[in-house]
């Protein structure tokens, strides 16, 4: 009869089954947020990255057109199947720049005869151009957008469609007068007869 009585201070305290469940769903359910989380900033990061290399290749390209554009002496708006790709600038001093449209990539390649062409390259991932010069032939107008429904790997599906339209003086050829023209592959039909 001799039974010992132990205090409650002695007593050995652990952890109930209960308890260490309730600790396990909460854990995995921080962990599975923190993970939606992250990932979401990470797509977010990535969209941000792609829309702003987008409006810096769209402003250098800007500049850069503009600035042909407004010494150019002569356009040429050349078209292959059915809409321009190539726009065809000669500026002082016989220098001629060729401005084309290919997939997502804009080129413009400079030659003045003597020295090698020089390329510079713009791109627009899942971009198309489109090239139209105005009814008064003083503006040459590129319209460049993107298409979201193409995602591609470099870029995810959620990226915000891309828009913008460069409209581009033709400053020296307003000044002087000369008159603009289209060229297209193939000759007119009415190329013989006199007007």
């Amino acid at each position: 009869m001799n039974r010992r009585r132990t205090s409650p201070s002695t007593r050995r305290r652990g952890w109930t089954l209960i308890e260490m469940v309730l600790v396990v769903t909460a854990t995995s359910v921080l962990s599975a947020l923190g993970i939606s989380v992250i990932m979401l900033l990470m797509r977010m990061e990535q969209t941000g990255t792609i829309a702003l290399a987008r409006q810096r290749a769209a402003s250098r390209l800007a500049l850069q057109l503009q600035a042909d554009g407004h010494e150019a002496t002569s356009v040429e708006l050349v078209n292959d199947d059915v809409a321009p790709t190539r726009v065809k600038l000669t500026l002082p001093g016989g220098q001629n720049i060729t401005w084309s449209s290919d997939d997502d990539t804009i080129t413009r390649t400079v030659s003045d005869g003597d020295s090698k062409p020089r390329h510079s390259v713009f791109q627009f991932p899942d971009g198309s151009a489109r090239w139209t010069l105005a009814d008064d032939a003083r503006h040459l107008r590129l319209h460049l957008s993107s298409d979201t429904s193409a995602a591609t790997k470099t870029e995810p599906a959620s990226t915000v469609p891309f828009e913008t339209t460069i409209d581009v003086n033709l400053g020296r050829l307003a000044d002087l007068g000369r008159h603009l023209r289209p060229v297209s592959p193939t000759p007119p039909e009415s190329a013989g007869q006199e007007e």
